[in-house]
C-alpha cells in the first residue's frame, strides 16, 4: 500500500517528535497529468471523501471513458488520510495533532511524491492545515481552495440558523421550494435567522455570567435594531423559545406574534423524564467520543423512533439522518465548552415572573405554544403549563413527533405559523384563538394558579406536585452519580507510574 514515512523527509519531522517515532501517511494517487493537485480532507474524513472531485477531474470510479482519458493526461490527484484517521498512523498525544504539524506532514508528502509546486484544496479541517501549509511554504502553492472553512479555535463550531430550514423552505420558498410557492411568499414574508452567542458563527464570550435569556434577549433587540425592524413575528424553539418570552416581556411593543416551539419554563423544568430510555441516552452521550456516536445519540433525542423507521426509498430515515448528521458533526466540528456550558447556564437560570407573565398577557398579541407530544428533552407537561399561565391569548399546538418537531412535522409546524400570522393579522380576538379549556365559573383566577372549588382537586394537584419534584430530585442525583462516577473512572484509568529498580549485573 502507498505510505509515506514522515521521518525520512524531515528528521524527527521538526515535530518534536522521538526518534523511533514513525508516522506513515497513507494516500492514492489519480490520474498522470502535468497539473498536480493535492487534497486535503477534514476533521473524521478519509481520502474517499474526495470521490466526487477525484471522479470530475480525472474520470476515475466510473467516469465517462472520453472525459477520463483527456483530464487524466491533464491532472494528477493525491488524496490522503490525515494523522489520526484512516490508514494513517494515530499518535497517541493530542500534543501531536496541530495543523502545523499536519501541514508539515503535508510538506513531507510532496516530497515523497516529488511535487515541488501543488494546486491545494482543502476541505474544512482540511482547509485549516492548507492555510497553515501556505503560509510555511508559500512558494510551493500554485493555488489555493479553501471549502467550509473557518478560523479555527471558537470559529470551529456548528451553525444554529440553519436548524430553521424546513421554516424557511416552508415560508419563503427557498432552497429548493415551489417556484409559484415562492414567488409569492418571497414577495410576503422576509425572514432572519441566527446564531446565538457562544454557537456557529458568533462570538463565545468565556463567562458564564454573559449567558442568561436576559443578555440574549438583548441581543435579539440589538439585532431587530441592526436589521430595521420596528416589530417583528418572533418564533423561538427550545432555548430560543425562553428567549423569545423573555424578549416578548422586555420589548412587547416590538412583539406582532409568538410562537414558542417545544419550550419549558426554565430551571427544573429543563431535566427531562427519567425511565430507561432517556437513561440509556444519557449513558451513551457521556461514552459518545466520535462523529458516529454522538450522532446516533442525537438522533434518539431529537425524533421519535417510528419517524427513523420510516423508509424513504430504498433507506430507513434514521440511515438518512445518521449520514447527514455524522458529516455535520464532521465538517463543522462540536460546540466550544465555553458556548455549551454557558448556554447550558441560561436554561438553568431562565425563570418567567408573574410580572413578566403579565406584562405578556397586557400587551394582547397572540401566541402559539407547539411541541412535540414525544419530547424527551422538553416535557410537554411544562409547555402546557406555560401555555395555561397566559390564556386567554395562547393556543396549544401538540403534534406527534419530538423535540426537533420543526423538522419531523415540517408541514403542521409551517401551518401553525402561517395561521398565527394570518390571525395577527386580522387582529383575531383571544377568546376566538385561544382553544384551552376555559375556567368554569366556580373558579377563581388568582396570580398563576388556578383555585378550584373542589378540595379533591386541590388535593390531587398538590400529590402530583409532590411526584414531579421527587422525580427532579432524582434526576439530579442521577446526573451527579453518573459525573463522579465518569470521573472516577478516568481517575482509576489513568495510567500509573511504575518504579523500575536497578540491577546489578
Amino acid at each position: 500500500m502507498p505510505f509515506c514515512e514522515i521521518n525520512k523527509y524531515h528528521p524527527i519531522g521538526g515535530l518534536n517528535l522521538h526518534k523511533n517515532t514513525a508516522i506513515k501517511i497513507f494516500y492514492r494517487t489519480y490520474g498522470n497529468g502535468p497539473i498536480k493537485v493535492l487534497l486535503i480532507i477534514g476533521l473524521a474524513g478519509t481520502h474517499e471523501s474526495w470521490g466526487p472531485q477525484i471522479k470530475g477531474l480525472t474520470g476515475d470510479d466510473g467516469g465517462d471513458v472520453e472525459f477520463q482519458n483527456i483530464n487524466e493526461e491533464r491532472f494528477q490527484l493525491c488524496a490522503f488520510d490525515n494523522r489520526g484517521m484512516g490508514r494513517s498512523s494515530v499518535p497517541t498525544k493530542k500534543s501531536e495533532y496541530t495543523t502545523t504539524i499536519m501541514a508539515k506532514d503535508t510538506i513531507a508528502l510532496m516530497d515523497h511524491l516529488g511535487w515541488r509546486k501543488a494546486h491545494v484544496f482543502g476541505h474544512s479541517m482540511g482547509a485549516m492545515i492548507a492555510c497553515k501549509l501556505a503560509a510555511m511554504a508559500p512558494d510551493r502553492i500554485l493555488s489555493l481552495a479553501l471549502l467550509n472553512v473557518t478560523g479555527g479555535g471558537f470559529e470551529c463550531l456548528a451553525g444554529t440558523h440553519e436548524s430553521w430550514g424546513p421554516q424557511i423552505k416552508g415560508l419563503t420558498g427557498d432552497d429548493g421550494g415551489d417556484v409559484e410557492f415562492q414567488n409569492i411568499n418571497e414577495e410576503r414574508f422576509q425572514l432572519c435567522a441566527f446564531d446565538n452567542r457562544g454557537m456557529g458563527r458568533s462570538s463565545v464570550p468565556t463567562k458564564k455570567s454573559e449567558y442568561t435569556t436576559t443578555i440574549m434577549a438583548k441581543d435579539t433587540i440589538a439585532l431587530m435594531d441592526h436589521l430595521g425592524w420596528r416589530k417583528a413575528h418572533v418564533f423561538g424553539h427550545s432555548m430560543g423559545a425562553m428567549i423569545a418570552c423573555k424578549l416578548a416581556a422586555m420589548a412587547p411593543d416590538r412583539i406582532l406574534s409568538l410562537a414558542l416551539l417545544n419550550v419549558t419554563g426554565g430551571g427544573f423544568e429543563c431535566f427531562p423524564k427519567i425511565d430507561r430510555k432517556m437513561i440509556s441516552i444519557a449513558i451513551r452521550f457521556l461514552k459518545a467520543k466520535t462523529p458516529e456516536e454522538r450522532a446516533a445519540v442525537d438522533l434518539d433525542t431529537h425524533y421519535t423512533k417510528e419517524y427513523l423507521d420510516e423508509h424513504v426509498g430504498p433507506h430507513t430515515r434514521r440511515t438518512i439522518l445518521y449520514q447527514e448528521y455524522v458529516k455535520g458533526i464532521s465538517s463543522s466540528g462540536m460546540q466550544s465548552s465555553y458556548g455549551f456550558e454557558g448556554q447550558i447556564n441560561a436554561c438553568w437560570t431562565h425563570k418567567v415572573t408573574y410580572k413578566e407573565l403579565e406584562v405578556i398577557r397586557s400587551a394582547g398579541f397572540l401566541i402559539s405554544v407547539i411541541h412535540g407530544r414525544y419530547d424527551i428533552i422538553a416535557q410537554m407537561y411544562y409547555a402546557r403549563k406555560l401555555a395555561e399561565k397566559l390564556q386567554p391569548y395562547a393556543k396549544m399546538i401538540d403534534l406527534h413527533g419530538g423535540h426537533l418537531v420543526s423538522h419531523e412535522r415540517p408541514e403542521e409546524v409551517n401551518e401553525a405559523l402561517v395561521e398565527l400570522i394570518k390571525a395577527s393579522e386580522l387582529k383575531l380576538s383571544p377568546q376566538d384563538w385561544s382553544n384551552l379549556p376555559r375556567k368554569g365559573a366556580g373558579s377563581q383566577v388568582i396570580g398563576i394558579q388556578i383555585l378550584s372549588s373542589s378540595a379533591e382537586d386541590r388535593n390531587c394537584r398538590f400529590f402530583l406536585d409532590i411526584l414531579r419534584k421527587l422525580q427532579l430530585m432524582l434526576l439530579y442525583m442521577l446526573g451527579v452519580f453518573v459525573m463522579a462516577f465518569d470521573y472516577g473512572w478516568k481517575i482509576v484509568r489513568r495510567p500509573k507510574a511504575s518504579r523500575v529498580e536497578t540491577s546489578v549485573s
